[in-house]
């Protein structure tokens, strides 16, 4: 499974041979003195050093937890406050003082927290409650991918009879159910138990993301949709990481089947998770608005 990592390779290599063809110096950002910013290599590192130190603080036992999650805060808070000073930061956290681009941010985030950890909780659920092959696992998946690709291209439509905010209601809300339906243990000991709530979690993604990306970069200048496009990718990448702390928080390092317990209340924060969602979802635009 390893040989998965070597995929990204060719990948970054077209990546870097289409990147040397533009010019990026035309549309780089430029300080208030007018010369052009260089990337914001300080707010980079302070931001992966806080994400490390967290991660890292969640899964070591006694005092290192404390003193790494600690270190997360102080690298964090450093991050944002450097961000603030600098000419061009490597995120504008001023774009969140909006409260439409602020809501669609919180939405991928809280969304995404909730599919990603499923997503790597699953396998560990069907080892440790049924004795299904692992491709039948990645058949499971599929369920919430498919639902995710076929009703994507059908949320701008949606939205556009019944509004952006009510589309993201229910889709938030879709998720939310479906998060829920999956909180019942005893349905993960056979595929066709899981296969139509995983589908409704993909649904309610795929009706909600579009509207709601749609809605965040609304609120933008054009000049600032870089740095909007950017922000949301990274507040989905902080949701995801989340997500995936709280799951391996909450996972003993024992042998499959010896505790189902952290599944369980891993769940309801997700369940949780989503039904946040909806709360942020009223705050985008009705029908007919701006």
């Amino acid at each position: 499974w390893q040989s998965v990592f070597l995929a990204n390779l060719p990948i970054l290599v077209v990546s870097w041979m289409l990147q040397k063809g533009i010019d990026l110096s035309k549309s780089g950002e430029r300080s208030l003195d007018g010369r052009l910013s260089q990337f914001d290599w300080i707010g980079t590192l302070l931001l992966a050093a806080g994400l490390i130190a967290g991660m890292i603080g969640l899964r070591v036992p006694g005092a290192w937890t404390i003193a790494l999650v600690a270190l997360a805060v102080l690298f964090l808070a450093g991050f944002v406050v450097w961000e603030r000073r600098v000419p061009a930061p490597v995120l504008d956290l001023r774009l969140f003082l909006r409260p439409r681009f602020a809501a669609g941010g919180l939405i991928v985030a809280t969304q995404n927290l909730a599919m990603y950890a499923l997503i790597f909780q699953m396998p560990f659920l069907f080892a440790d409650l049924s004795d299904l092959p692992q491709s039948q696992v990645g058949v499971a998946m599929l369920a919430l991918t498919a639902g995710m690709v076929l009703f994507a291209p059908l949320g701008g439509r949606v939205a556009h009879y019944i509004g952006v905010r009510l589309t993201v209601v229910i889709g938030s809300l879709m998720c939310t159910v479906g998060v829920a339906l999956l909180a019942d243990l005893e349905i993960w000991q056979s595929l066709s138990g899981v296969v139509i709530p995983l589908g409704l979690v993909g649904l309610g993604l795929g009706l909600s993301s579009g509207p709601n990306q749609a809605a965040a970069m609304s609120a933008v200048a054009q000049n600032e949709s870089g740095m909007a496009a950017a922000a949301l990718s990274t507040t989905r990448y902080f949701g995801g990481i989340a997500g995936i702390a709280i799951l391996s928080s909450l996972l003993p390092d024992t042998a499959a089947g010896d505790d189902i317990t952290g599944h369980l209340i891993a769940f309801w924060i997700f369940v949780a998770s989503c039904a946040v969602s909806v709360g942020f979802a009223l705050m985008l635009p009705g029908k007919g608005k701006n």
